[in-house]
């Protein structure tokens, strides 16, 4: 095995334990309410009155977009299916109302999906 793909193994290794580590870590934190010393000014929201900030994290964001209407020569409309758009790996804040995602694919867009109307996470 190359040098090369031994550092790799170690880092996944030692990536997969801090992962680990940090989401029993939020589990907890979700569970007893407890906020992090983060702040979320350097990320550019305010938070609301009683919202609690849990993390700070990189994750892959998807949208499932919008139904587009088609004319074509005829005049007839058409509606086509939204489309999940993959706008890559975003800087997330997690709070106790919502995730607020920067769109780096979208010049730096703030997004906040309120916990209501999201219909998963993984």
């Amino acid at each position: 095995m190359s040098r090369a793909a031994r550092r790799y193994k170690r880092w996944e290794r030692g990536m997969r334990a801090w992962a680990q580590q940090s989401s029993r870590e939020l589990a907890l934190d979700l569970y007893y309410g407890r906020a992090r010393p983060l702040s979320s000014y350097g990320t550019g929201v305010s938070l609301g009155p009683g919202e609690i900030l849990y993390r700070e994290v990189w994750a892959r964001y998807w949208a499932l977009g919008q139904p587009t209407e088609l004319v074509d020569n005829l005049g007839r409309t058409r509606f086509v299916s939204p489309v999940w758009r993959d706008w890559g790996w975003c800087q997330t804040l997690l709070t106790s109302h919502r995730l607020v995602t920067r769109l780096a694919a979208d010049g730096g867009r703030l997004i906040s999906n309120w916990w209501a109307s999201v219909g998963g996470v993984q």
